[in-house]
């Protein structure tokens, strides 16, 4: 796993070792961003279920402003505070223990262009990514990673609507805005 492209371009990230993570494969990544990369600029991030932070770092190397980290696991928040001191991006950057509900609960005024929501498949909660499309700010965008077989989302949440949907084998992303 390693930084694609930007100010951090190349740098290899920690990964977790343990089980109950799943690392973005490189293909889906480098889709991801190729298609919000017109949106990254000064950009504010939202990581829900950070894992490594991959995302949200990459986000930063390309030009975002801030990123916030989102995971419940300690195990995972290290890992995303390393890596951030890895690629020096760590002034950029907020991490957060705590659960998704949680966060979004406290603060439900807080308002980002673009929001990672990439939980466990076994975790998924369309009601969860619902309340984060509320976040959004003006013209932002909402990057959902599904499984293929078991979650159909809805064309829309709430006042977003899916633009967007990218499939890789057993893996969609769907791309929401308002």
């Amino acid at each position: 796993m390693r930084i694609i492209a930007g100010s951090a371009k190349g740098i290899a990230l920690l990964h977790p070792t343990w089980t109950g993570t799943r690392p973005m494969m490189d293909k889906v990544k480098e889709s991801l961003f190729s298609t919000v990369q017109a949106y990254l600029d000064n950009a504010t991030v939202l990581d829900l279920y950070a894992g490594s932070g991959a995302l949200g770092i990459e986000a930063l190397s390309r030009g975002a402003k801030e990123s916030t980290f989102i995971d419940k696991s300690r195990k995972c928040t290290d890992l995303v505070e390393k890596n951030l001191k890895k690629t020096d991006l760590n002034d950029y950057a907020s991490v957060h223990c705590t659960t998704d509900e949680y966060f979004l609960a406290q603060h439900p005024n807080n308002k980002y262009d673009i929001i990672f929501f990439c939980p466990p498949y076994d975790h998924f909660i369309t009601e969860l990514l619902e309340k984060c499309s509320t976040m959004l700010n003006d013209e932002g965008i909402l990057i959902a990673e599904h499984p293929n077989k078991r979650y159909k989302l809805p064309d829309e949440l709430g006042k977003t609507v899916r633009w967007k949907q990218r499939k890789f084998g057993q893996t969609i992303l769907s791309f929401y805005t308002l």
